[in-house]
C-alpha cells in the first residue's frame, strides 16, 4: 500500500502523473489520516500547481462522499478554496454536501439563502454565516449560567439572532455573536444539565466515587481542562473550603485512570478518551492537528508516557524532521536529539554536522523546544572546536533571547573570564543594542551572581534603561531599592553622584515616591549637589549613532585587539624591558580612558527634537543668516551639539564662543564677528 513518504518524494521530485496514480491507490487507505492527506496537496500546491492539488482533493472528496463521510468532505472542500478562493464550482459542490450532511434541519434553505452561500458575495464569509446559523438551529441545547439550560425555539437569520427558551428566562433573543460567549453546547447527559437538574446525585458521586464525578465533567466537555477549570465547575457541588483537598486527593487516581489523557508539564491539560485504544487515537490526532512546534513537542512527551504512541508516529516525525531541517533548523535538532536518545536516529537523512553546515548554531539555538537539548548543542560546540569556541560563544549570547541559553553559555565560558568580562561591558554599554542581554544581566545582579556589577558608575544605565527596555522595571526595583541605593552611594565619587543626579531627574519612568527617595540619599552623601548644574551635550540622532558606533568599535574591535597585543608581548620576555608589552598597555590605558569618556558624555546627551525647535531667537537647532553690515554680503551658521559641528558647512557647537555669542539674538540684533557688525536677517529650523 501507498504513504505518504512516497507520495512526497515524487512531489519533491514533481513526478505529477506517478502522484496522480499513487493519490488514486491512496484514497482507499482507511489508515491515512485526513490531514496527511491535506499536507500532500499543500506541499503539490508551493510547487505552482494549484489545479493539480484541487484535482487530488476532487478525487478523495469523491470517494468520501460515496462513504457518506460529510464531515470531512466539508473540510477538503474548504480546504480547496485555500487554492481557488472564489470558485463558483466548489461553492455549488459545498452547498449539496451541506444539504445532505444537515437534511433534517428544517431551516436550511433558509438559512443558505441569508448566510450568501447561494449568491455571489465572498463565500468564506458565507461559510462562516452558514455554520453560525446550523450551529444554533432549532432544538439545539445550550446552557447559559444565568438562566441555566435551554432549547434553540426559533432563530433569524436575517437578524443573526436567535430565540431561547431558559429554565429562569423564556424567550430570550441574543444575536448569534454575543450566544458565541454565552452560550455552552449541552446534551440531557451532560454535567451542566444534570447539576442544573440533579445536583445531588454529582454531590453523592463527589462523596462516593470523585474520579468518576470529574470524568463526568471531562466526558461532557470534550475538550482538554486544566485543573482550576475543573475545580471552578465543581463549586456548588463540593464545599469550597474542601476544593483543593478533593482535587488532590482525586488527581493521582484520575491521572492512571485508562480513559484520561493528561498531557503538559509545568501546566497540566486533563480530556477524557473513551477507551486506551482511543487514547492512541486522540493522541495521534492531536499530533496530526498540532502546529510544527506543538508536534515536536508531543513527540518527546508521548516517547515519555506513549511509546507505543511514539512508534506509530515515526514515520510522520521523519517527515516534519525532512521538512523542518531547511526552515526551522532548531526543531530538526530536537527531533534529531530525540531520535538519538531512543537509538534510531539511523532513520533521519542527517547529522547534527549537516545542520551546523547549513545553520549557524544561534539560528538552532532560536528555534529550539527542549532547553536542554540547547546545553547539549553548546556542549558539543565546544568539545568540538575548543579554539574557536569563544567567538561561537559570544555570537552565540548575543544573537539569543533565552535567558535559559544564555545561562548555559557563560557557564561554558567560565574558565574564559576575560571574554565573559567582555561581554559583560559590551551588553553594559549599550542596554539598547542588547535589551534581552541587559535583563539577562539584571537578573543575575539582582541574584548577587553579578554583585561585582552593581556599581556607582552604572546607575545612571540602569535607571535610563526603564525607558526603552521593556519588562525590567520589576527586576530594576528588586536591584535599586532605597537601601541598596544608599549602600552604593556611600562608594559613589562626586562625578557618579552629578550623573545618577540627572538620570533621576530626566527619568520619566520613575515615580515622584522613587525619585523623592533616590534624591534624598544623594542630597545626604553629597550635599554639594543639590545646586549644581549638568553640562547637557546637544546632538542630533545621526551624531548620536555615530557616537555609539565609535563606542562599540572600541568595546567590540580595537579593546579584544589590543588585550591580544599585550598577550602576544608578553611572550616577549622581561617586562621592565619590553617595549611592546609597554606600548601596547599604555594605549590600552587611552581605550579605557576614552570608553569612559564617551560614556560619561552619553549620561548627558539630549537628543535635539525638531519639533521643540522654536525661531523666535537664536537656540540649538537653528540656522542664523547673517548680513555683513558693511558691503552688505550673507553668511549663515548652524547652531547644533558638539558631536555634529563641522566648520567647512558653517556648523558650530552651541558651546563655542560665537555661539555662545548668538544664543538668544533675534531678528535685527547685531553681532560683532572679528570686529565685523552683522545684522540677523533670518532665524530657521536647521533639523
Amino acid at each position: 500500500m501507498a504513504s505518504t513518504d512516497d507520495i512526497f518524494k515524487l512531489v519533491t521530485e514533481q513526478r505529477f502523473t506517478e502522484i496522480e496514480d499513487l493519490w488514486t491507490e491512496m484514497v482507499t487507505d482507511a489508515n491515512i489520516e485526513l490531514d496527511e492527506y491535506l499536507s500532500v496537496t499543500d506541499a503539490v500546491h508551493k510547487t505552482g500547481d494549484s489545479s493539480r492539488a484541487t484535482l487530488l482533493l476532487e478525487l478523495l472528496s469523491e470517494h468520501l462522499e460515496s462513504k457518506k463521510q460529510y464531515d470531512k468532505v466539508i473540510i477538503i472542500l474548504k480546504h480547496m478554496l485555500r487554492y481557488d478562493r472564489e470558485s463558483d464550482q466548489i461553492r455549488k459542490k459545498l452547498i449539496g454536501v451541506y444539504r445532505k450532511y444537515y437534511k433534517d434541519s428544517v431551516s436550511l434553505e433558509e438559512y443558505l439563502e441569508y448566510s450568501g452561500l447561494n449568491g455571489s458575495g465572498p463565500i468564506m464569509k458565507a461559510i462562516k454565516n452558514f455554520e453560525d446559523y446550523i450551529h444554533y438551529d432549532v432544538g439545539r441545547a445550550f446552557y447559559f449560567e444565568r438562566y441555566g439550560t435551554g432549547n434553540v425555539v426559533a432563530v433569524k437569520p436575517e437578524k443573526r439572532e436567535i430565540v431561547v427558551d431558559f429554565e429562569r428566562k423564556e424567550k430570550h433573543f441574543l444575536t448569534i455573536d454575543i450566544a458565541k460567549g454565552l452560550l455552552t453546547p449541552i446534551t440531557k447527559d451532560h454535567f451542566l444539565y444534570i447539576k442544573q437538574h440533579d445536583a445531588e446525585k454529582l454531590r453523592s458521586l463527589a462523596i462516593e466515587r470523585p474520579v468518576e464525578l470529574i470524568m463526568t465533567i471531562l466526558r461532557s466537555f470534550r475538550e482538554p481542562m486544566q485543573a482550576s477549570r475543573i475545580k471552578g465547575y465543581l463549586e456548588g457541588i463540593v464545599d469550597k473550603n474542601q476544593l483543593t483537598k478533593c482535587w488532590e486527593r482525586t488527581r493521582k487516581n484520575l491521572e492512571k485512570h485508562d480513559n484520561i489523557r493528561v498531557t503538559g508539564k509545568a501546566s497540566k491539560m486533563y480530556s477524557y478518551v473513551d477507551s486506551i485504544v482511543d487514547k492512541e487515537s486522540q493522541a495521534i490526532e492531536a499530533f496530526h492537528n498540532a502546529k510544527l512546534r506543538e508536534k515536536c513537542r508531543l513527540a518527546e512527551e508521548y516517547a515519555r508516557k506513549m511509546p507505543q504512541v511514539f512508534e506509530k508516529l515515526i514515520p510522520n516525525l521523519v517527515q516534519v524532521a525532512r521538512l523542518a531541517k531547511t526552515e526551522h533548523p532548531g526543531i530538526a535538532f530536537d527531533l534529531l536529539m530525540l531520535f538519538k536518545d531512543r537509538k534510531n536516529e539511523s532513520q533521519l537523512d542527517y547529522s547534527l554536522d549537516d545542520l551546523l553546515v547549513v545553520h549557524p548554531p544561534e539560528n538552532i539555538l532560536r528555534g529550539i523546544t527542549n532547553p536542554i537539548n540547547g546545553a547539549r548543542l553548546l556542549s558539543y560546540l565546544k568539545d568540538k572546536d575548543p579554539n574557536r569556541w569563544p567567538d561561537i560563544a559570544s555570537t552565540i549570547l548575543f544573537a539569543v533571547n533565552d535567558f535559559k541559553i544564555m545561562d548555559a553559555v557563560s557557564e561554558r565560558l567560565g574558565d574564559i573570564p576575560n571574554r565573559l568580562e567582555d561581554i559583560y561591558l559590551r551588553v553594559l554599554a549599550m542596554p539598547k543594542a542588547y535589551q534581552k542581554q541587559f535583563h539577562w544581566m539584571l537578573k543575575k545582579i539582582e541574584s548577587g551572581e553579578l554583585a561585582d556589577f552593581f556599581r556607582p558608575n552604572l546607575i545612571p544605565k540602569f535607571i535610563d534603561s526603564l525607558s526603552y527596555v521593556q519588562g525590567v522595571r520589576a527586576t530594576m526595583r528588586k536591584i535599586l531599592t532605597l537601601k541598596n541605593f544608599d549602600e552604593v552611594m556611600a562608594r559613589a565619587e562626586l562625578p557618579d553622584a552629578r550623573r545618577i543626579q540627572e538620570s533621576v531627574k530626566n527619568s520619566t519612568e520613575l515615580n515622584d515616591h522613587e525619585k523623592s527617595g533616590y534624591l534624598r540619599i544623594l542630597e545626604h552623601h553629597f550635599p554639594a549637589i543639590a545646586e549644581e548644574k549638568t553640562d547637557i551635550i546637544y546632538s542630533t540622532e545621526a551624531a548620536l549613532s555615530r557616537k555609539n558606533k565609535e563606542l562599540e568599535h572600541l568595546l567590540t574591535v580595537e579593546i579584544p585587539a589590543n588585550k591580544k597585543d599585550i598577550s602576544r608581548a608578553r611572550e616577549f620576555g622581561d617586562l621592565s624591558e619590553n617595549f611592546e608589552y609597554k606600548a601596547a598597555k599604555e594605549k590600552q590605558d587611552q581605550l579605557f580612558a576614552k570608553v569612559k569618556n564617551i560614556e560619561s558624555e552619553l549620561m548627558n546627551v539630549r537628543v535635539i527634537d525638531p519639533a521643540l525647535v522654536t525661531t523666535d531667537a537664536v537656540g540649538v537647532g537653528t540656522e542664523v543668516k547673517l548680513q555683513n553690515a558693511d558691503d552688505g554680503s550673507f553668511i549663515a551658521y548652524t547652531i547644533l551639539g558638539r558631536w555634529d559641528t563641522d566648520l567647512s558647512r558653517n556648523i558650530l557647537s552651541n558651546e563655542a564662543p560665537l555661539a555662545q555669542h548668538m544664543l538668544g539674538k533675534k531678528v535685527k540684533d547685531t553681532v560683532n564677528i572679528n570686529d565685523i557688525e552683522y545684522h540677523i536677517v533670518s532665524i530657521r529650523q536647521a533639523i
